[in-house]
């Protein structure tokens, strides 16, 4: 029928007639309010049946009721409207069927028609059909099935939910048809499709029928995270392939698996509970291996994986991912035939990576298996940065160093550095790992791959000399590196100590000696081991004047000066030292001139220089009596004089008088006349054992009477020069803010007239 027009039919048609009506090969016609009702069909042929390049025609405002198989079909059909059409009771599934090229495209089936009242939604692709959220709930008294897809190809269906019927989703000769989220439930057969390939079905449920899948000569089926509960059969195949991953197949009453005539399945974890296997049949039971490698909790990439079975055969050969892991290893567990059972398992899995250790483990391979393997580091740290000591210079007096070093490990999983440790040799150490001296991590914590470590240091222990530090550490997996070492050099900065008492010779030391000798013992013994030498000594006086006084020689007591303990007799210089109380301070010195620790002793030194000789010497002859006068002497410390006379020439002087300092003429009366008379005088100081000045230059005098004109003259004369001279002395003295001469006690031996 061409350009027929067909609008308030109603199309009447007894129960099991082959179909209610069909255009075949028919274009722009229209069926419109007509009512379809009350027909059986089968297959191919539904309540209304558009095939054979039937195009351009409008199907609108018909009404659908009790068609036993469904309503529509589109077999090679294109351009057709299906509008405001109302699907009643049984009819309560569209099949639109595509033809097996594809070439069924542009129907317009908007969302205007209802099933029960509920808007169905139809959506379509240039090259197939896709269908989605679709539900029918209500029983159908059909024999093939709520959901029918016939001669087809490139088909996507999503979120279909069936129950309650004869076959809830019944499929044949589709090719490239894809299911998702599918739910069938109570059906008879919740899923049949038969006479195809390339099917696929994801993220579904099937339960609760009499059989949740079946296949009869369907090549190629491919279902992931499937569902089958309940049921004689979970899963029925008749000359069918397939494989079925992440599922679970169980709780059937009968068997989980039924394959019949040369039917090939194989299952990736994929659970179920038990399988029958008819002719030649073949069941292939698999799962996943999951490796994830690290070492020092980081991924290894590129880690060699190789798994080989029970057989010796390589299974998997591949490599890691920058991640460290190699997903869904696909590993057979065993080969089920009507024949028997064939394992492959176990499976021996080998870990390997250049740098890192191996791992080896057999696996049993009866369920899905998640791995971590955990390689060993092999590799060691290295010293990145070289050992360094604090202070920079190393004494004897040091108490405390500090042993620096920088560790890092390195390579493809660098991990923590766990321990360092060092030790003292003049060679590499042989020592056992871990025996040496430990060291701490700077910040207080060894918990990175590039650590600073420290180790205090009693460098005290070490005597002077060459020292060389080895240091090394590990890391967390127990590789030591090699040694490295510090050469330092431990100098002697220390002098020796004196020990014992100090002396000094002789016991009385005035300001006529040049030199004393001091006695004492010096130690150099643990402070730097070094010979002694001599000794720098300093004295102070009383009102804390420094004077440093050199050292003019110095003598051991064994005669030789080779020794680290030594007693030595040291002779210092103390001309420049006026008398007085002093401390001596005393350090001794070693080989390398290093100053010891101080001792002191106190030394008086006595006042040992006598005043000047005096000058100016004369007497004058008066009668029965002399006038002596003289040049006063100007010592600080100058105390008086002293007059000595005598009746022979240059000896046997007897002392005759002593006078103050401030006195510088004495009279010496009682004398007879017509005798000679011999003079000298000397100066005399204030120490408390005065030091005397060597006599004056002797005078003489003769006496020859009160009638001696000359002598009277000369004593005018004279007389008038001492008063002179007295005066200046007394000044000069006043100047010089003198006390008065003290009174001088008479001396038993002074004649005076």
């Amino acid at each position: 029928m061409k350009r027929g027009h067909a609008d308030g039919n109603c199309f009447v048609l007894e129960y099991g007639m082959r179909f209610g009506d069909r255009l075949y090969n028919v274009d722009h016609s229209m069926i419109a309010r007509n009512d379809i009702q009350d027909n059986t069909l089968l297959a191919t042929s539904h309540g209304l049946h558009l095939e054979s390049n039937t195009s351009d025609n409008i199907i609108e405002s018909n009404n659908f009721e009790n068609n036993f198989n469904g309503i529509a079909i589109l077999s090679n059909s294109v351009r057709n409207r299906f509008w405001y059409n109302q699907l009643n009771k049984s009819d309560t599934q569209i099949g639109l069927l595509m033809g097996t090229d594809g070439t069924v495209w542009n129907n317009d089936i908007p969302p205007n028609n209802t099933v029960c009242g509920t808007p169905v939604r139809y959506y379509f692709m240039e090259d197939g059909l896709n269908l989605a959220d679709i539900t029918v709930a209500t029983p159908l008294m059909s024999n093939l099935g709520q959901f029918i897809v016939l001669d087809s190809s490139n088909l996507s269906f999503s979120n279909i939910t069936l129950s309650k019927g004869y076959s809830g989703f019944y499929l044949a000769n589709l090719q490239n048809a894809t299911f998702r989220r599918l739910n069938a439930s109570a059906n008879n057969n919740n899923f049949y499709c038969r006479n195809s390939g390339n099917i696929s079905i994801f993220d579904s449920k099937a339960e609760a029928g009499n059989i949740n899948l079946e296949l009869d000569n369907v090549q190629n089926l491919h279902a992931d995270n499937v569902t089958q509960l309940g049921g004689t059969y979970s899963v029925r195949l008749t000359s069918s392939n397939g494989t079925i991953l992440n599922s679970t197949l169980s709780n059937a009453t009968l068997y989980t698996l039924n394959l019949a005539t040369g039917s090939q399945l194989e299952l990736v974890n994929t659970t179920f509970h038990n399988a029958t296997l008819n002719s030649d049949s073949v069941l292939n039971v698999s799962w996943y291996l999951d490796l994830a490698v690290e070492c020092n909790l980081q991924p290894v990439e590129s880690a060699n994986v190789t798994v080989t079975n029970a057989s010796g055969f390589i299974a998997f050969d591949g490599l890691t991912a920058p991640d460290g892991t190699i997903r869904n290893i696909r590993l057979k567990e065993y080969e089920m035939t009507p024949n028997g059972t064939a394992f492959q398992t176990p499976y021996n899995l080998s870990v390997s990576q250049e740098t890192l250790g191996d791992y080896t483990q057999s696996l049993n391979m009866s369920r899905t298996t998640h791995l971590d393997v955990t390689l060993g580091d092999l590799t060691a740290p290295e010293i990145t940065v070289e050992p360094t000591i604090t202070p920079g210079i190393l004494g004897t007096s040091t108490d405390t160093a500090w042993l620096n070093v920088t560790i890092e490990d390195t390579g493809v999983c660098p991990g923590p550095i766990a321990d360092a440790e060092w030790f003292l040799s003049t060679t590499m150490p042989q020592i056992v790992n871990g025996t040496g001296f430990p060291m701490l991590a700077s910040d207080g914590i060894l918990d990175g791959s590039n650590e600073s470590l420290t180790s205090e240091i009693d460098i005290a222990q070490y005597s002077k000399g060459p020292r060389t530090f080895w240091v090394h550490g590990k890391d967390a997996s127990g590789n030591w590196c090699g040694w490295k070492s510090l050469s330092v050099n431990v100098v002697d900065d220390e002098g020796p100590r004196i020990t014992g008492t100090v002396s000094y010779s002789p016991a009385t030391v005035s300001t006529k000696l040049n030199e004393i000798w001091l006695t004492l013992t010096l130690d150099d013994a643990g402070l730097g081991d070094s010979k002694v030498t001599n000794a720098v000594c300093t004295a102070i006086d009383s009102v804390g004047i420094s004077y440093n006084l050199t050292s003019l020689s110095v003598t051991a007591k064994d005669g030789f000066l080779n020794e680290i303990n030594e007693t030595v007799s040291i002779s210092v210089d103390i001309t420049a030292l006026p008398h007085g109380i002093y401390a001596f301070y005393l350090k001794g010195t070693d080989e390398f001139g290093n100053l010891g620790t101080e001792r002191n002793i106190t030394v008086e030194i006595l006042d040992g220089d006598a005043p000047a000789k005096p000058q100016g010497l004369i007497v004058i002859a008066m009668d029965g009596q002399v006038e002596l006068s003289w040049t006063p002497n100007t010592e600080d410390d100058l105390a008086g004089y002293k007059i000595y006379r005598t009746m022979w020439s240059g000896s046997n002087y007897e002392l005759v008088g002593t006078v103050g300092p401030n006195t510088t003429n004495w009279q010496d009366s009682g004398l007879e006349n017509g005798r000679s008379y011999y003079y000298v005088i000397s100066a005399f100081d204030d120490a408390p054992t005065p030091n005397v000045s060597p006599y004056s230059d002797e005078v003489s005098v003769d006496l020859k009477g009160s009638s001696d004109i000359v002598g009277s003259f000369w004593w005018v004369l004279v007389s008038a020069i001492l008063i002179i001279t007295t005066v200046f002395v007394i000044f000069f003295r006043k100047s010089r803010n003198k006390s008065p001469d003290p009174p001088i006690p008479e001396d038993n031996n002074n004649k005076t007239g």
